[in-house]
């Protein structure tokens, strides 16, 4: 399946780039291997290039600034069963672009980073395309670890620290949606708002807009809830039908 770059931010706060913030001190935090480094980290092997923000598909999208063309070893800097795993996830996918490197453009890079008094969450970003052609392929990986024990929390866990459940998300969805569609768009596409999935009736909607399926959420130094969405077009007399645009919500307290 054919993937769009939709990487955006419908909420007020814009996340930086691999910036790390951490307010508090937790001393029955999970021991790093390494004392002179942060808990997540990045090694860059192969230099990109600065890319300037462009849109491309979602209306009024606010698109991040990247660096294209740029590989980077994303190191997880603390010991445990579920962060042996998530390295092992980030190596495979690492080795899997640098294969591509030279070929087209491919990137994979530590987008974002951000240790509180009770979580270690961190973004990861990949694309590959070539810059003669509208083929575009991108994902992101989001992954929150409790900090005290080093292991992944769940969906469930990650909910109840920031206070929020899923039926509040998919109405803030709808809501943030609809608040940022842009004027000459209004009325010309409709959107389904799903929790998981969206229905395939072409005569009821255009669009599905839904969470990603696994490793949805990252908690920002406010302790705010960034959640990972994903666009793809239930019409198919479209463009581009299989098209997918990934969006980043940040939910704030002035959200809710």
């Amino acid at each position: 399946m054919r993937k769009l770059l939709g990487l955006a931010l419908l909420a007020s706060v814009l996340l930086s780039g691999c910036t790390i913030k951490s307010e508090e001190v937790n001393d029955k935090a999970v021991e790093k291997i390494d004392d002179e480094k942060e808990f997540v980290y990045a090694e860059i092997i192969e230099d990109g290039h600065y890319a300037p923000v462009i849109e491309i598909g979602y209306p009024s999208s606010i698109l991040l600034d990247r660096v294209d063309n740029q590989i980077e070893r994303i190191v997880l800097n603390f010991e445990s069963q579920d962060a042996e795993l998530v390295q092992a996830r980030l190596d495979e996918t690492k080795n899997q672009q640098l294969e591509y490197h030279g070929k087209v453009i491919s990137t994979f890079i530590l987008y974002d980073f951000v240790e509180t008094e009770d979580t270690i969450s961190l973004i990861a970003y990949a694309n590959r395309y070539k810059l003669d052609s509208d083929g575009f392929v991108d994902n992101i990986y989001t992954y929150v670890f409790d900090k005290t024990t080093g292991n992944l929390l769940t969906d469930e866990e990650i909910l109840a620290l920031v206070e929020l459940d899923i039926d509040q998300i998919v109405r803030l969805m709808k809501d943030i949606q609809s608040a940022n569609e842009d004027e000459s768009m209004k009325g010309r596409i409709d959107y389904q708002i799903s929790q998981e999935s969206c229905s395939t009736d072409e005569s009821m909607y255009d669009m599905c807009e839904s969470l990603v399926a696994n490793n949805r959420f990252f908690v920002t130094a406010q302790k705010h809830l960034v959640v990972a969405l994903e666009k793809t077009w239930i019409k198919t007399d479209v463009l581009d039908p299989e098209a997918v645009y990934y969006t980043l919500l940040e939910i704030t307290s002035a959200d809710r």
